[in-house]
This record gives C-alpha cells, structure tokens and sequence, in this order.
C-alpha cells in the first residue's frame, strides 16, 4: 500500500513540475510575442515619425519656394511694368493729397504703369525731373500733340480743338471766390486769355489745385516732352482707406 502512495505521489510530481514547464514555456511564449509586436508597434511608429518629418520638411521647402518666386515675381513687375510714387505737395488735390514735409503730413502713394503708354488727354501722370524741376511731379494731361489750346483765366474755360472741358476734378475754392484762374506766364498781354498749339511729342499739364500749382503755364516747366513722363497713375495704394481708381 505505502508502495502505491509513493508512485502515486511520484506521479503527482512528475505532473506539477510538467505543469510548471508548460506555464513556464506559455510565459516564456507570451514575453516573446509581447516584443515581438512591440518591436512592430515601435518600426509602425518610426515609420510614421518619419513620414510626418518628411512632410513637414517637404512642406517647408515648398513654402520657401513659393515665397522665392513671388518675390521675384513682384521684383519683375516693379521693375519692369509698375512702380510706385509717393505724392510731395498740395498742386493735385482735391484728387490727390501730397505730402507737406514742413508740417509732416503724409500723402498720397500712387502705383504707375508706363508699359505701352502714351498720354492721353484726362491722364494723371507723373513726370520726371528735369533741369527745371528738383523732383519728380504729378499733373493732369489736358492736351497732347497737335491739339489746340484755349484758356479763359477770368471765367475758368479751358478749350481742346475747340470744346469745352468738363473740369469737375478742379479744385473750386478760388473760383468761388471770385478769383481768376491763375496764368503765370501764358498771359503776356494781360487780357486774361490764352491760346496755343500743343507741339509734336509734347504735353501740355495743369494740377486740379489749379492756383497753387506750378505746371505747363510757368514759363520754366512749359510744354512737357512725352520722354520725361514716368507713366499713368492708375491706382491709389496708400492710403488704404482710400484705396482705388483715382476717377471715383
């Protein structure tokens, strides 16, 4: 009887300890899984670290590339097809402000264009030093080449090939003051007219603040040469309430 307990208890053992081997190889199994898909997980995540930085480098590189070539592409076109032009003085208001260093007020910018261009009567353009003028100035075309001329000063009447100007971009304060239309030079004989040919390649230029602006009447600026004008304003970019067309 003692016999057949001690080779059932033999047994017993022999069962635990396969048991215990079993659990041990399971356990061990487990473990090896475990970083096996661990392993997975952490290439799966590399990877995608990865690509997101690959991204975000590819993503840098673009927007670099596109900034180079707006840039460049801004560089063309100022360059090449406009630019812009701070106004100095008061001889173009009411439609365009100047600036008055003495008092530092700011004025107007204006974007200008001179491709293909050729003044046309109404034009704002801005011209551009000469031994008569210190700086570049800012008129308004009233005649071109082989046009005739006629200025009443005392009843405000500026004639083209024999019709009337609408001038309502003109300053109306001194007129409606009574006062004449200033002349400066064009006056010689003092009976308050005027009348000319525009010669061939020239312009003839007057500022809206007609009384307080020194243009094609003074003897020292006279009949512009088309080759000094810069080109048309075609924009007001400053400032930007005031944004726009300058025909509003």
């Amino acid at each position: 009887m003692n016999n057949k307990n001690d080779k059932n208890d033999k047994d017993d053992n022999n069962n635990d300890q396969r048991e215990e081997i079993e659990i041990e190889e399971d356990t061990e199994d487990t473990e090896k899984e475990n970083k096996s898909n661990n392993r997975v997980i952490n290439q799966s995540e590399k990877s995608m670290i990865e690509e997101d930085s690959n991204k975000f480098v590819s993503f840098l590189f673009d927007t670099a590339e596109l900034f180079a070539l707006s840039l460049a592409l801004v560089v063309v076109i100022m360059t090449f097809f406009v630019r812009h032009s701070p106004v100095i003085g008061s001889s173009m208001i009411p439609t365009i402000t100047g600036s008055e260093p003495a008092i530092s007020t700011k004025g107007d910018v204006l974007l200008i264009s001179n491709l293909f261009y050729t003044p046309t009567k109404n034009d704002i353009v801005i011209i551009q030093s000469t031994h008569n003028m210190v700086e570049p100035i800012v008129k308004r075309v009233i005649a071109t080449e082989g046009d005739k001329l006629e200025i009443d000063f005392s009843k405000w009447i500026v004639k083209v090939n024999g019709v009337e100007l609408d001038e309502s971009y003109v300053n109306p304060v001194y007129k409606e003051s009574g006062m004449a239309m200033a002349s400066f030079s064009l006056d010689p004989d003092g009976d308050g007219k005027y009348a000319g040919t525009v010669p061939d390649g020239c312009i003839f230029v007057m500022g809206d603040n007609r009384n307080n602006s020194h243009d094609s009447r003074a003897s020292d600026i006279g009949f512009i040469d088309t080759r000094y004008v810069l080109g048309k304003a075609i924009l007001r970019i400053w400032p930007f309430s005031s944004f726009g067309s300058l025909n509003k």
